[in-house]
């Protein structure tokens, strides 16, 4: 995949909340978190990878542009991921200690324990 013209597509002002609203416009009820993820992959231009990350940080007001500029600096695609969490809500997922450790303190978002994410997910 060319990362520049993914990020070119990328819709880079959007947050979470945009994602969620232009899902609800496309789709409401059963398959609603697939509609979701495709919605997300679109306005993330395409720009993902989908290894499994140890470290989890809530996406919250963060841009898309904001998550694909940090993971373009680090030669790096985002992964994300949904939750229930009274609603869906977003988490960047990162699979290396020291890119996780230097998210946390450019956005100062502190990642979930694991026993956070596990509650999330059960759900």
């Amino acid at each position: 995949m060319n990362t520049d013209l993914a990020l070119d597509n990328a819709k880079r002002g959007w947050t979470q909340g945009d994602i969620i609203a232009a899902t609800e416009q496309q789709h409401s009820g059963p398959g609603f978190f697939k509609a979701l993820a495709e919605v997300c992959l679109t306005a993330f231009g395409g720009a993902f990878d989908y290894s499994p990350g140890q470290y989890m940080f809530r996406m919250g007001d963060l841009t898309i542009g904001d998550v694909l500029d940090f993971f373009a600096d680090h030669r790096r695609t985002p992964v994300i991921e949904w939750a229930n969490n009274f609603g869906p809500e977003a988490y960047i997922a990162i699979d290396d200690f020291t890119i996780a450790a230097e998210f946390e303190k450019e956005f100062d978002i502190p990642p979930l324990s694991p026993l956070e994410w596990q509650r999330l997910t059960e759900i």
